[in-house]
């Protein structure tokens, strides 16, 4: 099961995500489940290695850009029926996202954004905006330089049961 394989990636090797990889990515993020089927997302493909690997020493957060071959960015539409669930029908695209990247032996990694405001103005000053728009986080995608085995985060202490 992927969920089981899904581990954070931050260094890839130079080989390029193909396309109908990241077409299956795209179809997995869009099959996420959102508030009254709003389906909020967009998303900016980025693979200038150029511009992605500038960004590398910037921050400690966006260290694992110095190998990534390929950038996703979800954007969210601010015309939304339901405004309020936005994070949370984003998070379940993300997660697909992450998903469906571990299922085809690809890494990936999420770097949060939304809300923290600056961060959104970082996305959205460094790789540019969509109309109507405003960016979610950035997730790194490539093929792992090594394939890191998932670590269970099984906790049976905090499953509580109501009376």
């Amino acid at each position: 099961m992927s969920i089981f394989k899904r581990v954070s990636c931050r260094e890839f090797t130079d080989q390029k995500v193909s396309k109908s990889d990241l077409e299956l990515i795209l179809r997995a993020a869009m099959q996420a489940p959102s508030a009254r089927n709003q389906q909020p997302w967009e998303f900016l493909i980025v693979e200038d290695k150029a511009k992605i690997q500038s960004l590398a020493g910037v921050g400690h957060y966006l260290r694992s850009l110095s190998t990534a071959p390929m950038l996703i960015i979800p954007f969210y539409r601010t015309d939304l029926l339901s405004p309020n669930y936005v994070l949370q029908d984003m998070s379940a695209c993300v997660q697909n996202i992450l998903l469906q990247a571990a299922e085809l032996g690809l890494g990936a990694v999420w770097m949060g954004g939304a809300p923290n405001e600056e961060r959104m103005q970082f996305i959205a000053d460094n790789f540019g905006t969509i109309d109507g728009a405003k960016p979610f986080c950035m997730i790194s995608v490539g093929h792992p330089v090594d394939n890191k085995a998932q670590q269970s985060r099984f906790d049976q202490s905090r499953i509580h049961f109501a009376k």
